[in-house]
């Protein structure tokens, strides 16, 4: 078994592209089950479990609690905002199921998509080596995201605060509105947990995805080339090596 199993964002020639790239330029070995791909039987946990717009129908309950056990002996579990994530569209993970029990965000029981022309900006809220060394003086935006709510033991690293633009006259002002959870980080017996409400690829990353001063190229086996902005993928990189 890989060092990281990936699920979700559809397949590696679209939307899973982003993360996959990003992953290989961290030199991780990794394997990849595209969204319409059943959980497979695996008798040894990878050291990361990523659920990225995968959908929970997908995933039996022998999977689910197999999951809960990995992450209770030291296996890390990351979920990725997205359609298909959190509620969703269709409510795909409710409270109620196993492997959001163990997730530090309680999730609406309605769809908890939120669409956004106007950008939402992301702001840290205290130090994290996963924050490390990046410009959050010059913050990035996203387009989207699930709405969720904190548990009592879950820590907010991230929150996204609504920028809203009027162009009045030729004059342009801004506002903002009441922040929302973006990051969120959590404990479960022995092993990590981390929910990031928005997705890592369009459409819901908005300019996220260009977040740095230089262009960086990204190529996974059998995937797509992107091309990202350098920030973008070192923040990806100081995810994977805390939770990894």
């Amino acid at each position: 078994m890989s060092e990281i199993l990936f699920c979700g964002d559809t397949d590696l020639k679209a939307a899973a592209a982003y993360l996959a790239g990003v992953i290989n330029l961290a030199k991780y070995k990794f394997n990849y089950l595209n969204s319409d791909t059943k959980f497979p039987e695996i008798k040894t946990a990878p050291k990361l479990l990523i659920l990225s717009d995968y959908p929970s129908k997908n995933i039996s309950k022998k999977n689910q609690k197999k999951i809960i056990e990995w992450v209770n002996e030291g296996m890390s579990l990351w979920m990725i905002g997205g359609w298909e994530s959190y509620y969703g569209l269709n409510g795909e993970y409710k409270n109620d199921n196993s492997i959001m029990k163990i997730l530090p965000v309680k999730v609406k029981n309605k769809d908890d998509r939120i669409n956004s022309f106007h950008p939402y900006v992301l702001c840290p809220q205290f130090k994290h080596p996963i924050l490390k060394g990046l410009p959050w003086h010059q913050a990035p935006s996203v387009g989207g995201l699930n709405e969720v709510t904190l548990k009592n033991k879950g820590e907010i690293l991230l929150t996204a605060q609504k920028l809203i633009i009027k162009n009045k006259a030729n004059k342009i002002t801004s506002k903002t509105s009441k922040t929302v959870p973006m990051l969120v980080s959590g404990i479960h017996g022995k092993g990590k947990t981390l929910c990031l409400m928005t997705d890592l690829a369009p459409h819901w990353v908005g300019g996220f995805v260009d977040w740095g001063n230089k262009r960086v190229q990204a190529k996974a086996p059998k995937a797509n080339d992107v091309e990202v902005g350098n920030h973008y993928a070192k923040f990806i990189q100081q995810i994977l090596k805390w939770l990894i």
